[in-house]
């Protein structure tokens, strides 16, 4: 597809056989949410807290906000929610959350 600008690959639909694409602006958002997360003290927070985290290898750590919104036997699952917004962010990658210096765990972007 041939534009003006340059246009992204922004969501796959298999069961629909669709291919979404966007512009640069459309690859930033500010709201993640993990599965499968890990606490690696084993302590999951009962409220709301201010962490930084990266989706990416290489990217800067980013000020966000954590949030626990499912726990039980199988699956914790958590929101984040960035100070501002993050270019790229892929399902099925890792995110690192960090309070400081300390790696406090991570999961998978669903």
């Amino acid at each position: 597809v041939s534009g003006k600008e340059s246009y992204y690959v922004i969501e796959i639909i298999p069961s629909e056989n669709k291919v979404v694409l966007g512009t640069n602006n459309d690859l930033f958002t500010n709201t993640v949410f993990a599965d499968n997360f890990n606490f690696i003290s084993g302590e999951i927070p009962n409220k709301e807290m201010k962490i930084k985290a990266r989706t990416r290898y290489h990217q800067k750590e980013m000020e966000a906000t954590l949030k626990v919104v499912e726990n039980n036997s199988e699956n914790i699952k958590v929101q984040v929610v960035f100070d501002n917004g993050v270019r790229a962010i892929t399902k099925g990658q890792a995110i690192v959350v960090y309070d400081n210096d300390t790696v406090i765990g991570g999961g998978t972007i669903i």
